[in-house]
């Protein structure tokens, strides 16, 4: 497996990125590279519950992430998958 930098540098930046698009109250977040499919993990509050801290993993398209810089249909796509895994941690207004 070929890791370059600037792809592990671009998928964090476009990660935080959605994160925050999402809403996420508190967060923190890593990616964990793998061949073809990475892992992203993110630990979050839970608005729902107010639990300090919940943690999160699930596996992303490497492709298809670092599409997400330049393609809206990419990080749409993304957005919507996320939010799913994500749905306990996000603000949710009152």
């Amino acid at each position: 497996m070929t890791l370059s930098i600037i792809e592990l540098a671009q998928a964090r930046e476009i990660t935080d990125e959605l994160l925050t698009e999402l809403g996420l109250e508190a967060y923190l977040f890593e990616i964990e590279p793998h061949e073809d499919e990475w892992r992203v993990i993110v630990e979050c509050v839970c608005s729902e519950t107010k639990t300090p801290w919940s943690r999160v993993s699930w596996p992303v398209s490497k492709k298809l992430l670092l599409a997400c810089g330049d393609n809206e249909t990419a990080r749409r796509k993304l957005l919507t998958q996320w939010q799913r895994h994500l749905s306990a941690c996000m603000a949710h207004p009152s």
